[in-house]
């Protein structure tokens, strides 16, 4: 989890989306892009330090942004005396996010270039696309899981349950013309005997 989460803010004062600025919206796009970096390379320090601090940026996007919204909520006669205040200051507002924005994107440009670099020097490894395999070994061990609590310590219905897991399992690799389903098949067993020595 980041420090410094916009999200967290909007969540916090209520905010939707569709009330932000086109320069947050911009910010928070660019948030999201790190964020998928961060959850690529989870162990990477740099980057997630970077994503902090580009959250921080983005944060402050967006406090001002409440704080527009917040004013524009104020009933009309203050709204009449306040109209020119406000128009020099969201323009002001706007030069300062743009430059925010510009300096983000350098940013994030930068930790793309350096990442790049460590993974073609070997400091650290490109994420490896999931096979289906994978997938289907990761969903399938995941069923044990989803028994219901008041079941989970009868142990006819684990074996039961396990039973169906590897019947549809052996079906798939028939109709999908899987060849490496002996791994999961062991997985799941040993996920199954976990769950039954707990039962007992």
């Amino acid at each position: 989890m980041l420090k410094n989460d916009p999200y967290e803010l909007l969540k916090k004062e209520n905010i939707s989306k569709k009330l932000l600025s086109e320069n947050a919206l911009r910010g928070l796009s660019i948030f999201d892009d790190t964020l998928k970096d961060v959850k690529e390379f989870p162990g990477d320090k740099k980057l997630k330090s970077e994503a902090e601090k580009i959250g921080e940026q983005i944060v402050e996007l967006i406090k001002e942004d409440i704080s527009r919204i917040q004013k524009e909520t104020c009933d009309e006669v203050e709204e009449g005396k306040k109209k020119e205040t406000r128009r020099v200051h969201s323009k002001k507002i706007v030069e300062k996010a743009e430059k925010v924005l510009d300096d983000l994107s350098m940013c994030r440009q930068r930790l793309r270039e350096d990442r790049q670099k460590r993974i073609d020097s070997g400091e650290i490894k490109a994420p490896k696309k999931k096979t289906l395999v994978t997938k289907l070994r990761q969903e399938l061990v995941k069923t044990a899981t989803l028994i219901p609590k008041n079941l989970k310590e009868d142990a006819s219905v684990i074996e039961r349950t396990q039973k169906a897991v590897l019947s549809f399992l052996t079906e798939l690799k028939n109709i999908w013309g899987l060849n490496k389903i002996k791994p999961i098949q062991d997985e799941i067993k040993e996920k199954f005997k976990k769950l039954r020595d707990q039962a007992e």
